[in-house]
């Protein structure tokens, strides 16, 4: 069998994608998909015309991508192949601006190359990790090999004469409970470490582990030792392995802070839902680099899973990167989740002292928990919402108007045209144009 064989009866044997996304034959149709609105549908059979498996329909395959560009303009599957720029098509100050870029960075690590071969290395050895025992008998060896005697000669007979077999037997076994009081010293002082090494948190284990080793390095020395534990954080981050990366992350911080190991520990907080601990390394990432977009679009991210959605400030990053993709699905959902949130009114409370401080409640609040306190709604601006005087409620409060209900003017207004009508004896029907008709009696 030849290899087109095998690749035809591999097409046979592979599931088509109208079997595998379940979609009837008719609606690869103009009507259909001009007509379609669920764009899920749409994109599997944008994808079945795609594959050519169906046959080659140039024009419905363009229709398919019309539409789905018209109810899905960011729709991952519209997103075309671009080859990288070749230099030669570069401008020529866009071209320097690279190659100098390049020479900065390789005459910068050639430097820090020289400086990691001329510096002294440190005295200080990192111990093998979980051979607690191991250690303990070494020390204690150690310490007996300093101790050893030289051996009697086998022909120094007047020395044999003066050996006590006796006593020497005696002094072994002291030493020898001597010896077995120190591995149990050494092992208690090992179990309490390990006690209060249990009691911390993981960031704050493996700092303790690595402090001792550090100290001992030089500047140049800690950057690429930073360097390093941080691509080994990313492998572990990419394979999913995420207490492993956050143990590389927490390293790489503590020997070299830097704005990339505090944003990839971040990244992993997400992962893990930990958003305060993801907030406060995003916010030391923007102390340092203001204008960080990864570090905005993550902090937002974690304001979002926190339900502060308000918080969740994602203009900054499409102001930053109008084309980000992610960025511009997120401000969707955002928008979306904010319309869910209650409606919140800003009151101002007058306690008994007579003093008056403002609160931002819903709805709900308002009439329950605060229909027998003295308040009044106001707007963004501190004025009140309510302008008029109609039920006398609020004619303490600055800035309204202590005018009489419109309502009831016409009726006040009568009654004084009446008594004045009644002191000069004189009997005029009402009306609003007769007030200035009357005239006092000579």
């Amino acid at each position: 069998m030849t290899q087109e064989d095998r690749e035809a009866q591999g097409r046979r044997e592979r599931k088509s994608l109208l079997k595998k996304y379940d979609i009837p034959l008719n609606h690869l149709d103009f009507p259909y998909i001009k007509g379609l609105k669920n764009v899920r549908e749409l994109e599997k059979i944008y994808k079945i015309l795609k594959s050519k498996e169906v046959g080659y329909f140039p024009e419905l395959t363009q229709c398919a991508e019309d539409r789905l560009k018209d109810l899905s303009p960011n729709n991952r599957l519209l997103r075309k192949s671009v080859a990288a720029v070749p230099k030669d098509c570069l401008e020529t100050s866009e071209r320097n601006e690279y190659l100098n870029d390049i020479t900065d960075w390789k005459d910068d690590m050639e430097v820090k190359e020289a400086l990691l071969k001329n510096s002294s290395k440190p005295n200080h050895v990192i111990q093998p990790v979980r051979r607690a025992s191991a250690k303990i008998e070494d020390n204690v060896n150690k310490g007996n090999e300093e101790k050893k005697e030289e051996r009697i000669k086998s022909c120094d007979y007047e020395s044999w004469d003066k050996y006590d077999a006796e006593k020497e037997c005696l002094r072994l076994d002291v030493d020898e409970e001597r010896r077995q009081e120190e591995m149990e010293k050494l092992e208690r002082i090992e179990i309490e470490k390990e006690k209060a090494r249990a009691k911390m948190s993981l960031e704050e284990a493996e700092i303790d582990s690595i402090k001792d080793y550090v100290c001992n390095l030089t500047s140049e020395e800690r950057e690429v030792m930073a360097t390093k534990e941080k691509d080994i954080g990313n492998e572990f981050y990419k394979t999913h392995h995420l207490d492993d990366a956050l143990k590389h992350y927490t390293r790489s911080v503590y020997i070299h802070p830097t704005v990339s190991n505090y944003n990839n520990r971040a990244a992993t907080y997400l992962k893990q839902c930990k958003f305060n601990k993801a907030l406060a390394d995003l916010n030391i990432v923007l102390q340092m680099d203001p204008n960080n977009v990864k570090a905005r679009y993550r902090r937002a991210v974690a304001y979002q899973h926190k339900n502060e959605f308000y918080k969740a400030n994602i203009r900054v990053v499409l102001a930053k990167e109008p084309h980000h993709v992610l960025a511009r699905h997120f401000a969707d959902r955002l928008r979306e989740d904010c319309s869910t949130l209650p409606k919140k009114h800003r009151l101002r409370i007058r306690d008994s002292e007579g003093e008056t401080h403002v609160e931002e409640v819903t709805e709900e609040e308002m009439l329950t928990n605060y229909k027998d306190k003295d308040f009044i709604e106001i707007n963004e601006f501190g004025l009140p919402k309510i302008m008029c005087n109609c039920n006398g409620k609020y004619v303490d409060e600055p800035g309204i108007r202590h005018e009489d209900n419109i309502r009831f003017q016409h009726i006040r207004q009568r009654k004084r045209y009446e008594q004045q009508c009644s002191h000069q004896a004189i009997a005029v029907p009402y009306h609003p144009s007769n007030q200035t008709a009357i005239q006092p009696i000579a």
